[in-house]
């Protein structure tokens, strides 16, 4: 929900490895292997998800998004220190304690269709 409608093309649980021109974000269980052209490709970032300690269970999405580690690592070599302007917008409005849901709603809105530009 983040990412504009025309930019996404998911396969959330794959059994096997898809090609990039079938979907941009794959979901795939830790068995699936991932080809070494893909692995070692600069444009390719892998998100592994994994539960953390059992903690009881959560009575929010916020605490069920707290249930989970998220480990990303890519071939890319270019510094991380701060991400693309966008990126950033999107951190800084999702992290302000002070804004409403509403008004942060509106705001991701609005990254979206700057993107879409």
């Amino acid at each position: 929900s983040l990412l504009p409608v025309g930019c996404v093309r998911s396969v959330p649980y794959s059994a096997q490895y898809e090609e990039a021109y079938k979907c941009n974000f794959l979901g795939l269980s830790t068995d699936v292997p991932i080809p070494a052209h893909v692995s070692s490709s600069e444009f390719s970032v892998l998100v592994d998800v994994t539960l953390k300690l059992r903690q009881g269970l959560a009575a929010s999405e916020d605490e069920l998004c707290a249930r989970y580690q998220f480990t990303i690592s890519s071939a890319n070599t270019q510094p991380t220190d701060r991400g693309p302007t966008l990126l950033n917008k999107l951190e800084v409005a999702l992290s302000n304690e002070n804004l409403s849901v509403d008004v942060v709603s509106h705001c991701l809105l609005c990254l979206k269709e700057e993107w879409m530009k």
